[in-house]
């Protein structure tokens, strides 16, 4: 079985790209993963913010290796706990191209789907 995937994984080639932040400051997710290359990489640095402010990128969980594992995915218990869908005014789950292999939803199910597409990795 293939290592689950951080739904908030850095910028590096291998990684995927599944989605972006909107206009709205939501994720809105594409409709498959797309591979990160090192071209990808050069021409997204390019611009003022950094990628990680824009996009979110998936990639195999690192655990013990993350800052946020303590035993579990401690981000991913915070997702779930939030109530930002519900404060916000968006309801139901999106649909999500890496869901079925992601740790959040692993770890946590639809709560932390319901609240995902409130988070962005690195802000500036």
């Amino acid at each position: 079985m293939a290592k689950p995937l951080c739904p908030s994984a850095p910028l590096k080639p291998g990684a995927s790209v599944f989605g972006y932040v909107g206009e709205d400051g939501a994720v809105a997710y594409l409709g498959a993963p797309a591979k990160v290359t090192r071209d990808f990489i050069d021409m997204a640095g390019q611009v003022e913010r950094k990628a990680t402010a824009r996009l979110r990128i998936a990639a195999p969980c690192v655990k013990n290796a993350c800052r946020h594992w303590e035993d579990r995915c401690m981000i991913s218990d915070f997702v779930a706990a939030s109530d930002a869908a519900a404060r916000l005014g968006y309801p139901g789950v999106p649909d999500c191209a890496i869901r079925e292999a992601c740790r959040w939803f692993g770890q946590n199910g639809f709560e932390a789907c319901r609240n995902c597409r409130f988070i962005i990795t690195d802000e500036e």
